[in-house]
């Protein structure tokens, strides 16, 4: 019931560029992102991969981009459903993604289900997160975080692998949203709450500490090996770049 009111209250606030014409447009969407979107959407349902963009700034690099999140999962929208509507359900998708998240955390925390709820609708209708809704990779890379602090909860406390391999995947999804700052603050608020779970402050060369630090190294590293598909090609890209 609270995910179906935290839903709820999503399509409530954002009906209009849901159910009409309206659409987001301010700031980086008209003259950046969308354009992009919507060279994405054509050459894919033409056949072809959109590595060359030839009809703005006298040609440029879409795939090799991060900006253009072609390699993030929202992309599979954007071929499969009209571009306005895809273009939307990307951010719109990823403010109920961090409200989900938010009352997640605030549940394993140990608070009510309606603190939890408070929890999701404050975090996703907050000014910070809300001015997202016109940078494209900000909005799927802030929505990740509440989830990698669940997840570094479950991780800290199981014996079993999954929680971590989940993690790597969050950490994965932000790295592919392509928002660095995003992606290492959430790793680094990630290893210092796992650390003050281990509950060795006072000992800080801890074997507890060293092995929690042994293990988000094999985190990151995981992460930069999946997401190499994007990486080395913006490594190629910034090689060739002024």
């Amino acid at each position: 019931l609270p995910v179906s009111l935290l839903l709820a209250s999503h399509i409530a606030m954002f009906w209009e560029v849901l159910f009409t014409p309206a659409m987001f447009f301010y700031r980086d969407v008209f003259a950046y992102s969308y354009p992009h979107a919507r060279f994405i959407q054509e050459a894919c349902r033409a056949g072809y991969l959109p590595y060359w963009n030839p009809l703005l700034n006298y040609g440029e690099p879409v795939l090799a981009n991060p900006d253009f999140l072609f390699f993030y999962p929202s992309t599979l929208l954007l071929i499969a459903l009209p571009i306005d509507l895809a273009y939307t359900l990307h951010y719109v998708l990823h403010f109920v993604l961090a409200a989900v998240g938010a009352y997640g955390l605030a549940r394993r925390w140990g608070q009510s289900r309606m603190a939890a709820l408070f929890a999701g609708l404050v975090f996703s209708f907050s000014g910070p997160v809300l001015s997202l809704g016109n940078l494209y990779n900000h909005a799927a890379a802030a929505a990740w975080i509440p989830w990698a602090l669940l997840l570094t909860d479950l991780a800290v406390e199981s014996r079993w692998r999954r929680p971590w391999i989940l993690l790597t995947l969050v950490f994965t999804l932000q790295f592919l949203a392509a928002e660095p700052f995003t992606l290492l603050a959430s790793f680094v608020l990630c290893l210092i709450y796992a650390l003050f779970r281990a509950g060795e402050f006072h000992r800080p060369w801890a074997a507890a500490h060293m092995r929690i630090i042994a293990t988000f190294a094999a985190v990151g590293l995981l992460m930069v090996a999946l997401a190499s598909i994007q990486l080395l090609p913006s490594l190629s890209l910034l090689s060739n770049s002024r």
